[in-house]
């Protein structure tokens, strides 16, 4: 459950950042429901252009849901036609599950600036 004694560290249409919390808006297919990720689970975070996360086939991103790849995204329609675009993560989890988490952002920087710790490049 988000932390809600505080106001997010950042928020837009796709996710919430709280100080505990990564909440990946409208993530299950078809009821869309939030996925709720604890920070202390995440392991890494990717950013960047679709080259630089291994996806720059129109067949390894989606809208919603999962593509010919192992992440699966968040609601973003239009995801899949974009090229070079720096608004998509991808997260990995510790507990090394087979599937990443994607999503989109609305300011990368922004976001970018709040997760430094779990970005490798």
């Amino acid at each position: 459950m988000a932390d809600s004694s505080k106001p997010p560290q950042y928020n837009d249409k796709y996710i919430t950042l709280t100080n505990t919390t990564l909440i990946l808006k409208t993530y299950y297919f078809p009821i869309g429901t939030s996925k709720i990720i604890p920070l202390s689970n995440i392991e890494r975070i990717w950013i960047g252009t679709d080259p630089e996360l291994g996806l720059q086939s129109i067949w390894k991103k989606k809208s919603w849901g999962m593509a010919f790849s192992n992440v699966w995204w968040n609601c973003r329609f239009g995801r899949e036609f974009d090229t070079n675009n720096d608004h998509n993560f991808v997260v990995a989890l510790k507990d090394h599950t087979t599937w990443r988490c994607g999503f989109s952002v609305e300011d990368p920087e922004a976001f970018r600036s709040l997760v430094g710790e779990y970005i490798q490049k």
